[in-house]
């Protein structure tokens, strides 16, 4: 009977294979946290690029674009149940 290091004989995982299991899924949640963040830039790039008038349009100031894009309109919703410091 054989031993690989990708499972033993009764079929079970080898510590290696859920080492390297684990290892990708951090790797790909990274990716993940890092395509959000890319995205999230860009999309301030693109409201700190227009004007004012079109801002007031959308309901946002200029002051507000960095807590509407990363905490989302219902920032005032939360606030407003106390969960959130002003």
């Amino acid at each position: 009977m054989s031993i690989d290091i990708l499972g033993s004989a009764s079929r079970q995982p080898s510590i290696i294979w859920r080492a390297l299991t684990s290892v990708a899924k951090r790797v790909q949640a990274y990716n993940v946290k890092m395509q959000h963040r890319s995205r999230l830039r860009a999309d301030r790039k693109i409201l700190m690029s227009k004007p004012d008038h079109m801002l007031k349009d959308i309901g946002v100031n200029r002051s507000e674009i960095d807590t509407v894009l990363y905490y989302g309109r219902e920032i005032d919703k939360v606030r407003a149940n106390g969960f959130m410091p002003r």
